[in-house]
């Protein structure tokens, strides 16, 4: 860790419009970083060639050069330098582009959160540092092998032992930073797949309801994320409050005027990984709304419940219902499922779960599936 006195790390901000850019400089600056900023991308690489940065911020739509281009001439001189690209909501693919060609993060415009923009740039940072300190520790580690193998040989089980724990150690800090490097791009690969079905099975009429559902499922996500930002566990996120967050969010998009749906929640104290907190949100997001767009016709006091326990130490259980008025599921349903419908039944796959649902008397899903074993 740095001291007090020492200069915090370098940052480039390139972004073509001027406010933006100004911010992002003024904000950094006042948390006591080094900012360096370019109002395009061939400004923005002739700073990068000139100066030690430690980081780069990028837009990616900007004229002459974007931030793809940027991306790929700074990757190829320096592939372990952190970028974060920002991008508008209407350039996913652009963004899923960028970090298969090696961005770390990604934030989408406008940046409304500040706060937000600091996790990304500090969680960055602290993955560049982490990397380093990774591979000093590993050139360190193989120099004190080959310098001490004559001395070992006569303490084999000391040895052994040690050796284990430094493998453990590395494998920790490995699994980490995949985590890290991993998280957002597979994220954006799960919408990348909403959006193809969705081309496939919408109509114009539906077009409204199509963008506030992508909306909202990309919301979704990002709230895993920012749980995680906050949290000082990079592996584990509370699932409790992650769903209390999401159910008050969904319920408060949704409503309307003339509909005030209440959401209540009843979640153990327990903490997932991204791989199983993503698909379990994803699935009380889907379910959730369709209950508030298609359950409370003529429903006085509309109500949605979410419950999430632990069974046998190791069988989850998610129950979402609502007293809605139910459906009658027909043949013609059962052949042509819904879009949402499918798309909770490929995560409960994803989660090697199963799921059953009841229709009369108000809606209710009960999904089930096994915790793997730390």
């Amino acid at each position: 860790m740095k001291e007090d006195n020492e200069v915090k790390e370098t940052i480039l901000v390139i972004d073509d419009e001027t406010a933006i850019r100004n911010s992002y400089r003024d904000y950094l600056e006042d948390l006591e970083y080094n900012v360096f900023s370019a109002e395009n991308g061939l400004i923005g690489l002739r700073i990068f060639e000139k100066e030690d940065i430690d980081l780069i911020v990028v837009d990616l739509q900007m004229p002459e050069l974007d931030g793809l281009e940027v991306l790929k001439a700074v990757t190829e001189t320096s592939p372990e330098l952190p970028i974060i690209v920002v991008s508008g909501t209407g350039v996913i693919g652009d963004v899923v582009e960028a970090l298969r060609l090696g961005a770390w993060d990604y934030l989408l415009k406008p940046v409304e959160d500040l706060l937000v923009f600091k996790h990304a740039v500090e969680k960055s940072l602290e993955r560049a540092r982490l990397k380093e300190e990774h591979q000093n520790y590993q050139d360190d580690l193989e120099r004190q092998v080959l310098s001490r193998t004559a001395e070992l040989e006569a303490e084999v089980g000391m040895r052994r032992s040690a050796e284990i724990e430094m493998r453990k150690t590395l494998q920790e800090k490995e699994v980490l930073l995949q985590e890290v490097h991993h998280r957002v791009k597979n994220n954006l690969a799960i919408i990348s797949a909403f959006v193809s079905l969705k081309e496939q099975g919408e109509s114009d009429s539906d077009i409204r309801n199509t963008f506030q559902d992508l909306q909202q499922r990309i919301k979704t996500m990002a709230l895993v994320h920012e749980k995680l930002y906050q949290s000082d566990n990079f592996k584990e996120i509370s699932v409790r409050d992650y769903v209390n967050d999401l159910c008050s969010e969904i319920v408060g998009n949704y409503n309307t005027g003339t509909l005030s749906v209440e959401s209540r929640t009843n979640v153990e104290d327990l903490f997932f990984t991204l791989d199983v907190l993503i698909p379990i949100g994803l699935i009380i997001n889907e379910i959730v709304i369709n209950s508030i767009r298609h359950a409370f016709t003529g429903i006085a006091m509309p109500l949605v419940m979410v419950n999430l326990s632990l069974e046998n130490e190791s069988e989850v259980i998610l129950c979402i219902a609502d007293n809605g008025n139910g459906f009658i599921e027909t043949e013609d349903d059962k052949k042509n499922n819904h879009f949402g419908i499918e798309i909770i039944k490929a995560l409960v796959i994803q989660l090697h779960g199963s799921m059953k649902y009841k229709t009369v008397g108000g809606t209710e899903y009960i999904i089930k599936f096994e915790l793997k074993q730390k």
